[in-house]
């Protein structure tokens, strides 16, 4: 009886000091959550997309940082409704494709800046070139039948025609065989 009862006050204390504990920590908590906002951007750069988001949420992000390859990406239209300012950034991160149809991967890395509660964000791309392939077919087989090189050529550069990138092509008539860059 006399241990249970310990018990009983042991949890009763040990709440009291949580409780004591608790409320300052949770006042502190509130006064450093991040400020929400709301972002509304109609389309355009990464340039214009960091700036639409530097007037939507001006508390704690003017410390973002966008290397120059990432600024002329094409970002499509984002509504965003109570969010952080990190939130609003990190949705950038992906694939992307620029303009002359080069591969592109943008990241976003935030930065903590010790003991002072503010944060600093690296906006990223990461640009690869054009997979350039070729190959090597053989066409004699096209011409045995009844085909002429022009005939073969016109049909690889109708069908390439289809494609967004242009492709080189050339047929060496000694060989027999057409080269497809």
């Amino acid at each position: 009886m006399i241990r249970t009862n310990r018990h009983r006050i042991g949890l009763l204390v040990a709440f009291m000091i949580a409780s004591y504990g608790l409320s300052p920590a949770i006042a502190q908590q509130d006064e450093n959550v991040e400020s929400r906002c709301d972002v509304d951007f109609p389309g355009g750069t990464l340039s214009d997309y960091v700036e639409t988001v530097r007037k939507a949420c001006p508390d704690g992000t003017a410390s973002i940082v966008v290397k120059s390859e990432a600024l002329g990406l094409q970002v499509p239209p984002v509504k965003l409704v109570a969010v952080t300012a990190v939130a609003a950034m990190k949705i950038l991160e992906g694939p992307y494709t620029t303009d002359d149809g080069l591969r592109a991967r943008v990241d976003v890395r935030t930065h903590h800046i010790r003991a002072s509660g503010y944060m600093a964000m690296n906006v990223t791309a990461s640009i690869s070139s054009k997979n350039l392939s070729s190959a090597v077919w053989s066409v004699e087989e096209a011409l045995i039948y009844g085909q002429t090189a022009e005939m073969i050529l016109e049909a690889v550069e109708a069908a390439f025609s289809l494609f967004p990138t242009k492709a080189d092509i050339s047929y060496h008539p000694p060989t027999r065989l057409l080269i497809v860059r």
